[in-house]
């Protein structure tokens, strides 16, 4: 597989790369790495991972600051420790973020270095700014949003990858959801979301197209709240209708 990707890279090179040419190779791409990642907000974060890619299909552990596993395997996900139970709303991390990203561009500045290109594009999602080798492998991931800094590295190791299934030896594959439906549907309307409980209540606050919105979310009725689904919820009209027009 790597070969062939290194193929369509050199007639890529030979016809004028373009940013559909290394979206391509990075979403197909196959490799074992560790990873940085640091989010400058109000809410930062920072983790230390190891992942593993086999195209679409991604199993990352956590290792600090707590342990925690997820895997997404054709499109479904799950996510937990020992067992894991099934993620309604899928998951991204930032690298499947600004792959979407790129895809969706109208247009990337791209630099051409040894065996590797650097990469700038900007979208509703934010602007990136990404570093990757020839065979589709991200060096360094650099995102912001509306202030919100996100930064990944990522260091390939020599190591095979190996079957999901025998990676999580050991653990379960649960199809009990990890939280509801409805509760899915609200995160995957935010381009980038923090979350927080208050008085019995899920607060989400985060961006979408570009405009923050607060959600408030209870499994008991409150003040202002709408019935969505096994939820209420309380937000602005516009959160409103995406919600039930099911937009994502």
């Amino acid at each position: 597989m790597k070969k062939i990707l290194v193929f369509v890279f050199a007639l890529a090179t030979i016809f004028g790369i373009t940013k559909e040419d290394i979206a391509e190779v990075w979403r197909s791409s196959q490799y074992v790495a560790y990873r940085f990642f640091v989010e400058e907000s109000d809410f930062p974060k920072i983790r230390y991972e190891k992942v593993y890619k086999n195209g679409d299909d991604k199993l990352v552990f956590v290792l600090n600051p707590k342990s925690l596993v997820w895997v997404r395997i054709n499109e479904d996900c799950w996510m937990g420790d020992k067992v894991l139970y099934r993620v309604p709303s899928g998951i991204k991390d930032l690298e499947d973020v600004a792959l979407e990203a790129l895809e969706e561009s109208t247009d990337a500045t791209i630099v051409e270095g040894d065996g590797w290109y650097m990469l700038e594009y900007e979208t509703r999602k934010g602007y990136f700014k990404v570093d990757i080798d020839e065979s589709g492998i991200p060096m360094d991931i650099y995102r912001e949003i509306d202030g919100i800094v996100m930064k990944m590295d990522i260091h390939p190791v020599l190591e095979d990858l190996k079957d999901f299934k025998a990676l999580l030896d050991g653990r379960k594959l649960s199809d009990e959801l990890a939280f509801p439906k409805e509760l899915g549907d609200i995160f995957k309307i935010f381009d980038w979301f923090s979350m927080k409980e208050e008085n019995e209540r899920i607060v989400i606050k985060g961006i979408i197209n570009k405009k923050w919105h607060k959600v408030e979310v209870a499994f008991r009725r409150f003040k202002g709240c709408v019935k969505y689904g096994s939820l209420c919820v309380k937000s602005d009209p516009e959160v409103l209708k995406l919600l039930e027009s099911g937009s994502d």
